[in-house]
This record gives structure tokens, C-alpha cells and sequence, in this order.
């Protein structure tokens, strides 16, 4: 998951600054709200060696207005007796948040850095993960995502889907995730020959962090990381918003816009 860790690290920025009430209703669902951080990315990873509806669905709703998902999303946290439906949308805000904010910039780096988008995203990891004392190389970088079949069940009509291909999904990108952790040249070969084998190189190979950081894109990551901490107080404020109107149709303008 490219910039998975961004998306932790974002989530946990604006979590701290929300309002103490609304944060209190999230903790119960703590599990919930780090996966919902991950918007439509834990869909990825769903049978990842054969083109399915699953994934094709988390690799779409990117190109689309996110405002059918939010307004959907109130529907569902109508219906929930408890706050677990609210944790879970509260957390895929701040998904939502962050990719538009950075998804536009990230496009224009892959032309002028000829870099892949993928790449891009697992220096700006590399980065946030040396800045926060990890060593990227062998840093477990899912240790908050806890598959669970009563999330799975909270979080499958939010995509109209069952909720054994919502836990699925969680437990594959838990394994390939933990797969992709090469910090040893023979361990990083093979898993380079098993994507060429299954035809997955282009398209993933950039999931691997590099051993080296890319001191050519050094100064756009850190322009990028600069990029995420400004766009934390417009996630708190689409937050605070959202919460205040879940009882009608209002939905911020932010959310015509698509995840890129």
C-alpha cells in the first residue's frame, strides 16, 4: 500500500486535534477508524494476482466524486446503534482528504521526476519513517490494522460487498504487506521474480522501498510532507462539518472531487 504509512502518520495528525467529543466516540472503535484511514486502498490487495470485481473496485472509486460514498456513508451511520459506522467514515475522511490534497502534486512529480506514482508514494514512506526513527527497511508498517469479521461486517455496505470479502481483503494486504518487508537482497530478488512471474512488476514493483533514499525527489517528498501537515486542519474541518450534518444532505463541495 503506497504511502500507507503517510496515511497512518496523516490519521494520527488529525486525530489528536479533533474535538474531544468527537474523538471519545471513535476510540470505542479505534480498529475501525485506522482501517477506514486507508479508504478504498485495503480493496487492492483483494486476490492481488488476478483482476477481480473487488479490486477493481477499490482501483475505481479513485477516479470518481467521493460525495455518493459520503453521502451513502451517512445512510449506514444512521442505521448503527453505536459509533463503530462513524469511526470507520471519520477515518476514510481523512483518506479522502489526503490523497486530493496530494494525489494532484504527486501527478505532476511522476512527469518531471520520471518517477512512478507508486515510487513517489514509498519515498515519501521512506522519508516519514527515517523523520519518526523506524528503519523503512524492516519496519512492520501494519501493526494498526486488525482484521476482525465484526469490522468486515461494519465496513462491507459501505461498498456493497460481503463482509467475508471485506475480511479477505484486510488479510491479504496484511500478508502481502509483511511479504513486501525485503530488507535482505536474496528475499528482495525473489519477490522481484515472483511479480515478473505473475506479471504484477510495472504495477508493483514500486511497493518495495528502496535501499537508498532518492536524493534526486529529495526536495519534493519534503515539499510533499509539507503538503500533508497543511492539509490536516482541512481534515479536521471536514470532519467537524460532516458530524454536524448527519442528520441532513448537507455535504461539503470537497467531496465533488475524486481521490486524484
Amino acid at each position: 500500500m503506497p504511502a500507507g504509512y503517510t496515511h497512518y502518520v496523516f490519521g494520527e495528525q488529525v486525530l489528536d486535534q479533533l474535538d474531544e467529543n468527537i474523538k471519545k466516540r471513535i476510540m470505542p472503535y479505534i480498529d475501525l477508524y485506522h482501517i477506514g484511514i486507508h479508504g478504498p486502498d485495503i480493496l487492492f490487495y483483494y486476490d492481488v494476482y488476478k483482476k477481480n470485481p473487488v479490486k477493481s473496485l477499490g482501483f475505481g472509486m479513485h477516479q470518481l466524486p467521493a460525495n455518493s460514498f459520503f453521502k451513502h456513508a451517512k445512510e449506514l451511520i444512521k442505521q448503527d446503534a453505536t459509533d463503530a459506522t462513524l469511526a470507520y467514515t471519520i477515518g476514510f475522511i481523512t483518506h479522502f482528504t489526503l490523497d486530493s490534497s496530494l494525489h494532484p502534486e504527486i501527478g505532476v512529480l511522476e512527469n518531471t521526476l520520471s518517477m512512478t506514482h507508486s515510487l513517489l508514494e514509498s519515498e515519501l514512506d521512506r522519508e516519514l519513517l527515517v523523520r519518526g526513527g523506524k528503519d523503512p527497511l524492516t519496519a512492520n508498517l501494519t501493526t494498526h490494522i486488525h482484521p476482525d469479521y465484526t469490522n468486515a461486517q461494519v465496513i462491507a455496505p459501505f461498498f456493497d460487498l460481503k463482509a467475508e470479502e471485506v475480511d479477505k481483503a484486510l488479510h491479504d494486504l496484511l500478508f502481502i504487506l509483511k511479504w513486501l518487508v525485503a530488507p535482505t537482497k536474496l528475499k528482495r530478488s525473489f519477490v522481484l521474480s515472483v511479480m515478473k512471474l505473475g506479471g504484477m512488476y510495472e504495477e508493483y514493483k514500486g511497493l518495495l522501498i528502496n535501499y537508498e533514499k532518492d536524493e534526486h525527489a529529495a526536495n519534493d517528498i519534503n515539499h510533499l510532507i509539507e503538503m500533508k501537515d497543511e492539509a490536516v486542519p482541512l481534515a479536521v474541518s471536514l470532519i467537524n462539518e460532516y458530524v454536524d450534518h448527519l442528520d441532513d444532505d448537507c455535504l461539503n463541495e470537497r467531496f465533488n472531487r475524486n481521490y486524484e
